[in-house]
């Protein structure tokens, strides 16, 4: 009898290779909203976009964390750091959608506007609030303020370049009361205060709309402004919130998260009446 048991292991079902298959593309009635793309890497973790970065020292840090998951992906952070450099990473990610920003970069009002566009420079901000020993708050810096001094006067005290009227919140101030405000007073971050005026935080229109950009991401929902009609109104500003699309008998446009104000349409050129048209 012969022994078939070596040949039977050769007796193995059709496999391809990402080689083997090619897609030739159709037609599709699919529209881009109604893709679904999720995915589960757990039984308990599920990813919008099936990408994740390597847990590699050159690839994942908190940095790249953060973007994969504001993406929709996932970021696997490397383990070739010391206990303390890993835990800052990870609360670093933790704490990157929070509305208030609690390491907040500050001046002191005897530093010099060279010294204060030295500081903000290496932070990678390009405004700070400016406090007292007691943390007080007493005006804030922005590179708008330093500009007119760079080349002329960058030993001048901070005192001297800084706005001293600060529009300020308290900790319970929603995302969009602080958009609602820094639209009024046509600035771009808002210093949260206590009770005595003692800085606790920092509120910034990119980290609110970078942190609903996020949250919409992580619903599965298009991010991009609503339109509008081009031919009625001009779109001015844009403030996150929940709109409902049209009725399904027009365009279908996503549900997104906006919005607006409008204003009146440009006035449109008359005609010309040169015999050249």
């Amino acid at each position: 009898m012969v022994d078939d048991r070596f040949s039977r292991k050769l007796d193995v079902p059709e496999a391809l290779t990402f080689d083997d298959v090619l897609l030739r593309p159709k037609e599709s009635r699919v529209e881009p909203d109604e893709a679904d793309t999720a995915t589960r890497v757990s039984r308990n973790v599920e990813l919008n976009v099936p990408v994740l970065s390597a847990a590699m020292d050159t690839v994942t840090e908190a940095g790249l964390a953060i973007e994969m998951a504001r993406q929709g992906g996932l970021g696997v952070i490397h383990r070739n750091m010391d206990v303390a450099e890993t835990a800052a990473n990870v609360e670093e990610v933790k704490r990157a959608d929070e509305l208030i920003i609690r390491d907040v970069v500050t001046a002191s009002p005897e530093m010099t506007v060279e010294e204060v566009d030295r500081v903000m420079g290496r932070s990678g901000v390009s405004g700070a609030p400016v406090v007292d020993e007691d943390d007080e708050v007493l005006g804030i810096i922005s590179g708008t303020d330093i500009r007119p001094y760079i080349g002329i006067g960058e030993d001048d005290p901070v005192r001297e370049a800084m706005t001293d009227e600060v529009v300020t919140a308290t900790e319970d101030i929603t995302a969009r009361e602080a958009l609602e405000l820094m639209y009024e007073h046509k600035i771009e971050r808002v210093p949260i205060v206590d009770s005595a005026n003692r800085l606790t935080g920092l509120l910034t229109m990119r980290g609110i709309l970078s942190s609903v950009r996020s949250r919409l991401i992580a619903l599965g929902r298009p991010t991009r402004p609503a339109r509008t009609s081009s031919s009625s109104t001009v779109h001015t500003r844009t403030i996150w919130t929940c709109s409902t699309p049209p009725a399904r008998s027009r365009r279908r446009w996503p549900r997104t998260w906006s919005w607006a104000t409008s204003a009146p349409a440009r006035p449109r050129r008359p005609p010309s009446t040169s015999p050249t048209g």
